[in-house]
Parts: C-alpha cells; structure tokens; sequence
C-alpha cells in the first residue's frame, strides 16, 4: 500500500539522477521513514528493481529500511537513551549509503519498459495516500511489527536475569563487537524486536558499539535478503552484500567505541520502577488495542504466523 500511494513512478525517476553516491543517498533516504521489517522491504526492493530503480539507490533502500523505521526510534530513546539513538541513526544511515554505493552501484540497472514508466507514473491525491498510509499504518504494520515487537520484549525479559552477573563486559573491545556483529547477521530480527533485547544487553555490560553492530547486521541480513539479492544481481553481488554489511558494521562498532567510549544508557530498573506519564499511558492503551485489533482481524495462529515466515520456518 505505502509504495503505490507514495512511491510512484516519478519516485524512480528521481532516484535516478546522479551518479551512484547521489542515487544510494536518495534510496536511503526515502528507506529510513518506513516501519518496514525485512520480510516487507524484499518484495519491495524487487519492485524497485523490477520498475527500473538504479541499484544503488534500491540497495541503499533495501539496508535502510529494516534498520530504522520510526517504530524503532520511538523505542530506542527510552529504551537506548539519546546517545544511542542518535548514533544508530548515524551508522544505519551511513551503513545504508555506503552498500548502497558500493555494492548497488556495480550493478547494471534492470530496463524500464517505456509504457510501464508511463502507465505507473498515475499519482492518487494527497488525501487518497495519506488515507493509504493511516490504514497501512494502523493495519499492514502492525501485522508486521506487532509479533516482532512482543517477541523482542518477551526475550529480552528472558534473558536480562541469565546477564545479570556482567560476563558481557569482560568480553574483549573488538572480539565483542564481531562477535555481535556475526550474531545478527544469521538472525531474523527487527528493528524494533532488536531494540529491547540490545536494551537488555547493554545494561548488562555489552559495549554500545557491540550492541550497535547487532542492530546493523540484524534487520538487514538474512536468508530471505540474500537470497532475493542473489536471484536478481548473481551470487558474487550477494556475498558483497553480505561482506559489506558484516565489515561495515564492525568497524562502526570499534569506531564508536573508540570515539565515544561507555555511554549512558537508561537502568530497565529504573525503566520498570519509573512511574509513566499520562502520554505514555495513552501510547501503551493505543498500542494494545491496535495489537488486539491485529489479533482480532487476522487471527492467532496468523498473527503467530508473520513470526514463523520471518524465520523461514513457513510451509
């Protein structure tokens, strides 16, 4: 739905100019707003490709968009606190223009039939797509997200007790932050699932640049990318991509903690011993009905689904 009401045709066409750093700038940027996990940005990307999109603009889009959506921002300043936030955002941004540039832009751009750039260049009004985006918004992403979302908190309470005693502070500077950086590169995880469980890591010990290195490799690396990448571009532009994020997200993390040593980070028991505020009351009643909502309308056993499929454990 939001890439019909707000990525037409003339959206290509201005992903288009430029050379490649332009072009992976501009798909960075239209990928960083959307709450999209990885399960929904892969049709998206081939769509991109498939309309035309040059690669490094759509390669730029595909990193950028399940690692920050304003869902996980939304979690990140309470649970990571400012100095994270802002320095996820950084790095994702930064992660997402470099692939971009050098991965998408050794790729030749897919042909664009000239009557396909002219039937898809209909544009609805303002109204109609922001009508779009509220649905999507208050439908389509919570279906994505919601699962994610509960899992994510539901680990990270899991598993704050068993890191309690600091073991993740010992860990070497560097070996941390490629470890965690190999850790989210198998794993299907969201952005905002990862949030509460690199929350529960840090304040147990875990390096920010560690942490920040898992929320890159996360969101972005997975079976189901990888895969797509390899069917459109080759195998040798999927082990680039891989290459490139994998490397990329390590030397962040070592830059960050290098630059910026311990940073401050928000107690989860100070979090949970915290008395909310009314705005957060609100939020929280908000979220839980459009995630009842989600249940409702889709069912149990397809809301459990969206977690199933993420993990390719779907038949």
């Amino acid at each position: 739905g939001l890439r019909s009401a707000f990525l037409p045709q003339r959206s290509i066409r201005w992903m288009e100019r430029g050379g490649a750093v332009s072009q992976a700038g501009r798909g960075m940027l239209i990928g960083l707003p959307f709450p999209i996990c990885s399960c929904g940005v892969v049709p998206l990307y081939r769509s991109l490709i498939q309309r035309g999109a040059p690669p490094a603009a759509a390669m730029a889009f595909l990193v950028a968009t399940p690692e920050l959506g304003l869902d996980a921002v939304l979690l990140s300043i309470p649970l990571l606190g400012p100095q994270v936030t802002i320095l996820r955002l950084a790095t994702a941004a930064l992660v997402a223009l470099l692939v971009g540039w050098l991965v998408g832009g050794r790729i030749k751009a897919a042909l664009r039939a000239e009557e396909q750039a002219v039937s898809s260049d209909y544009a609805p009004s303002l109204t109609a797509r922001l009508g779009v985006a509220l649905r999507s918004g208050t439908g389509e992403v919570v279906d994505h997200t919601a699962p994610w979302i509960i899992l994510g908190l539901g680990v990270a309470a899991l598993v704050t007790p068993l890191l309690e005693s600091g073991w993740l502070g010992s860990l070497p500077p560097v070996t941390d932050v490629f470890i965690f950086a190999l850790l989210g590169f198998p794993t299907y995880v969201c952005a905002a699932s990862a949030t509460p469980l690199v929350a529960a890591f840090l304040a147990t010990g875990l390096s920010p640049g560690a942490g920040i290195a898992f929320l890159i490799t996360g969101p972005a690396t997975n079976i189901s990318t990888l895969g797509l990448v390899s069917s459109l571009h080759g195998r040798k532009a999927a082990i680039a991509f891989a290459a490139v994020m994998v490397t990329f997200a390590v030397t962040a993390g070592v830059a960050i903690n290098a630059a910026f040593g311990a940073l401050s980070v928000p107690s989860l028991a100070a979090l949970m011993e915290e008395t909310p505020s009314v705005l957060q009351q609100a939020s929280l009643v908000l979220l839980t009905g459009l995630f009842l909502r989600s249940i409702v309308r889709r069912g149990l056993r397809s809301f459990v689904g969206e977690l199933r499929e993420g993990l390719g454990w779907a038949h």
